[in-house]
């Protein structure tokens, strides 16, 4: 399992090679080209050796044992015990795909601990209830993440749910790929890294966790991803888990080229969010006017009325969203759609949804569970759920 990588996860070709050189600088070279892509910057600083040592630290080491560099100094994307995190350094989220991850564990120049998409959308935080001096951030062989102070005072902390359990010897802290950021340790009955604490209990609470057009939910088994849209180039996919690397969804049919009107799909106990840009437009409209605003709007896409009783409803102007829904959550979302004409109803309602005309959605989406939708052979990609 890697816990640190080269330059935050440089990719280079298979045959490419690193090298302490004879004047002290560890040095990756890209071959055949021979060209440099990271150097440790330790040129003619009088380093002696590299030595890997039992706590996972890599260190270039001078006269007297002196270290002159390491990489617990250069985190990428998971904290060993005894490292620590410091402003303004990060933890990010391994790449899948050869794409650079959207996720970010951050400590702000506040001192609060933050988990973050793009550098704009917070979605978890530590919640500090007062300012204070915060030196770094702690993560210790016990399973204890900490805030501390200039006086070595916590300020905050959390730890995994094997505390101080004596016959836990491995841990780690880690930034993972679905944006969640976890304390890992190791069974050693079962030999394989467990999840003893994670940050985001709700995995569709992580910003984007489904991608774009995706929309997340839960299943018995967990959080599952479905799209939003389909078109008829592809019938679209079944429901995935979170750890099968995501859901490569469809874009949404361009409004514009509708053959016929639009209408709004009712998607209740549900939220819709915009990705790119995350900003939505807040207006003071209740759950009827939101939907009507939205639909009456050719810039909105797709709109969520909370039904908290603050009367907030949420504009989406970018073709670019994403979602999840859950049975607790207070709100209703609304997604505009292009009209199918000649559709046939489905045998079985949705209690999630609940439009009044004909709309085209992904199978994934609508046929969660063992349910089937019955369509006519003439027209596969229509359907309305009553």
């Amino acid at each position: 399992m890697p816990v640190w990588a080269i330059g935050g996860g440089l990719r280079v070709s298979m045959n490419s090679t690193i090298r302490l050189s004879m004047d002290g600088g560890l040095i990756l070279f890209e071959n055949p080209s021979g060209l440099i892509v990271w150097s440790s910057s330790t040129s003619n600083l009088g380093v002696k050796k590299a030595t890997l040592l039992d706590n996972g630290n890599l260190v270039l080491v001078g006269n007297g044992d002196r270290v002159l560099w390491e990489s617990f100094h250069s985190p990428t994307s998971t904290l060993l015990p005894g490292q620590t995190l410091h402003f303004p350094q990060t933890l990010r989220a391994p790449s899948m795909n050869s794409i650079s991850s959207y996720y970010t564990f951050v400590i702000q120049r506040s001192g609060e601990l933050a988990l973050v998409w793009e550098n704009n959308v917070t979605y978890w935080r530590t919640h500090l209830s007062f300012s204070s001096n915060i030196m770094e951030a702690r993560f210790d062989a016990d399973g204890f993440l900490g805030l501390k102070d200039a006086t070595n005072r916590t300020i905050w902390s959390t730890s995994s749910n094997d505390f101080k359990d004596p016959s836990v010897t491995l841990r780690h802290l880690r930034m993972d790929y679905d944006g969640n950021l976890r304390i890992y340790s190791w069974d050693h009955v079962l030999h394989e890294w467990k999840i003893t604490w994670q940050a985001v209990g709700n995995q569709c609470d992580v910003f984007g966790s489904c991608g774009l057009y995706g929309f997340c939910r839960f299943k018995s088994t967990g959080p599952v991803c479905d799209c939003l849209y389909q078109d008829s180039s592809n019938w679209g996919a079944s429901s995935v888990t979170m750890d099968s690397g995501g859901l490569k969804c469809k874009k949404m049919v361009d409004l514009s080229n509708c053959k016929m009107n639009t209408s709004m799909v009712d998607m209740k106990q549900s939220v819709l969010y915009g990705l790119y840009p995350p900003q939505d437009v807040a207006m003071m409209l209740n759950e009827k006017d939101c939907k009507g605003y939205c639909s009456n709007d050719p810039t909105c896409i797709a709109a969520t009325s909370k039904n908290d009783g603050s009367g907030i409803c949420t504009l989406k102007r970018t073709s670019f969203i994403s979602g999840y829904r859950n049975p607790s959550i207070p709100a209703t979302s609304f997604l505009k759609v292009c009209l199918v004409p000649q559709a046939v109803l489905t045998q079985q309602s949705d209690p999630y949804f609940n439009p009044k005309s004909i709309f085209s959605l992904s199978k994934g989406f609508i046929d969660h569970e063992d349910r089937k939708l019955r369509l006519r052979q003439e027209f596969p990609l229509a359907r309305m759920i009553r």
